[in-house]
């Protein structure tokens, strides 16, 4: 694939600043600290934290995903177009140790991007071709503890995570949650929940005669066949097809790697340049199977079931590499 050059990588995790070093290991010792991080003295053991970073980089091909970057190459058509919205949820954490057990970290609060053990990435930033969606603000990272006697507290082996949000927590109204369940662009309805991952991309179609050429590509992956009363209601079972992928890493240290998120991958089986007939792109309406079938696939999903195929082991979108 063909890619532009994006931003320069070292501005970006410049401007995360000492705080998103993936290096940073900060461990609460002694009494007198906070008693929220040292407890009230009772065993080290059980009362001093590790605090960690899991860190994401968005990457579009070999170039870094960026609202300002037109990107070549993209699709079963070779499409070209920029990045309008780029944002997924994580929940379901879970860090493997060296004797593979997992261990689930605790999500801290962090800036309004996590709560309840669910955390929001957003790469876009409302420039350019992502001014008319999304934020100002940027969060590529998820932040944990676990406690210092964790065996996964000095090294861990692998990561899994769920793309989504739980059914628990799927369905309430979005109005009175806490953030960064009450961000806006993010939610459907009641019935229909959260946009687990929505990622558009704004089409160049000045190639393209066809009438049924499109300028806007959007991707909105949830949770559908959820049964309710009204929109206005929240199911009481758990939707038909959940369209939650479970994405899980091998030999992924939290301390030295970063997991890297391929939106080209994302469409590498998609055609952005036609509209087949529903809204623009894929909605994971049960309808579009022409749009939706090569997205799930790419995130290890069946389109047809909402559930992963093989554990989703088939899932090109996340992968890991070394922090630089």
């Amino acid at each position: 694939m063909k890619m532009r050059k994006g931003r320069n990588r070292d501005l970006r995790h410049n401007r995360m600043g000492i705080l998103g070093s993936p290096l940073l290991l900060s461990v609460c010792v002694g009494v007198g600290v906070g008693v929220g991080a040292c407890g009230d003295g009772k065993s080290e053991d059980t009362q001093r934290e590790v605090q960690g970073t899991l860190r994401f980089s968005a990457v579009v091909g070999d170039a870094l995903a960026s609202c300002t970057t037109s990107y070549a190459g993209l699709g079963t058509t070779s499409s070209e177009a920029k990045l309008g919205d780029a944002r997924f949820f994580v929940s379901q954490i879970a860090l493997k140790d060296g004797a593979g057990a997992w261990v689930q970290p605790t999500l801290t609060a962090a800036n309004g991007w996590q709560s309840s053990g669910v955390a929001l990435l957003d790469f876009e930033d409302k420039s350019q071709a992502c001014s008319d969606t999304g934020t100002v603000d940027v969060n590529e990272k998820v932040e944990f503890s676990v406690p210092v006697n964790a065996s996964v507290a000095q090294q861990s082996k692998g990561l899994r995570f769920s793309v989504g949000v739980p059914f628990e927590l799927n369905h309430n109204d979005s109005a009175t949650q806490p953030s960064p369940f009450n961000v806006p662009g993010m939610f459907w309805s009641w019935q229909g929940g959260y946009k687990f991952l929505k990622v558009d991309w704004l089409v160049d179609t000045t190639s393209t005669s066809t009438a049924s050429a499109t300028t806007r590509w959007n991707i909105h992956i949830g949770s559908t066949a959820c049964s309710a009363p009204a929109a206005t209601s929240p199911p009481t079972a758990p939707c038909g097809r959940p369209n939650l992928a479970t994405i899980e890493l091998a030999d992924f240290d939290w301390r030295t790697d970063e997991i890297v998120v391929d939106f080209g991958a994302l469409v590498e089986n998609a055609d952005l340049s036609l509209d087949h007939g529903q809204a623009p792109g894929c909605m994971s309406s049960p309808a579009e199977p022409d749009d939706c079938t090569g997205v799930f696939s790419a995130l290890g999903l069946g389109f047809e079931s909402g559930a992963c195929i093989d554990a989703c082991e088939g899932q090109s979108v996340f992968r890991v590499q070394t922090a630089p």
